[in-house]
């Protein structure tokens, strides 16, 4: 098993993940998210580089730009699949603009820590 690389724990989204949408017209599904970083599913190969992120959580929306670093085909099979999840799995980097969208993540993070979203 790979050693973990994540700066800071991510936070899995259930029920399919929210919605979310790469460069205002590619349909993503979060599956992951933390204040430094984002897993996401999606139906298209992302290359690496720097996409636009809007996503929408139960009381937050998040829009940032992501440094997508990278994406792979999902295995067939593979666990935690979920209806409407795209085929391929697509991890990142989210570059905050503003410092406030930050620390507003971080503390939507903390309440939701203990009870599933």
């Amino acid at each position: 098993m790979e050693p973990e690389r994540r700066r800071s724990s991510r936070v899995v989204v259930q029920d399919g993940g929210s919605s979310a949408l790469l460069r205002g017209s590619v349909p993503a599904v979060v599956r992951d998210i933390s204040s430094g970083g984002v897993g996401l599913a999606v139906d298209v190969l992302l290359e690496p580089g720097i996409y636009a992120l809007t996503a929408l959580f139960r009381g937050l929306c998040v829009a940032t730009p992501v440094r997508i670093t990278r994406c792979r085909l999902r295995a067939p099979g593979e666990a935690g699949e979920a209806p409407g999840d795209g085929g391929w799995l697509a991890g990142g980097e989210l570059l905050w603009r503003d410092e406030a969208d930050a620390v507003a993540l971080r503390r939507w993070l903390l309440r939701r820590d203990a009870a599933p979203f």
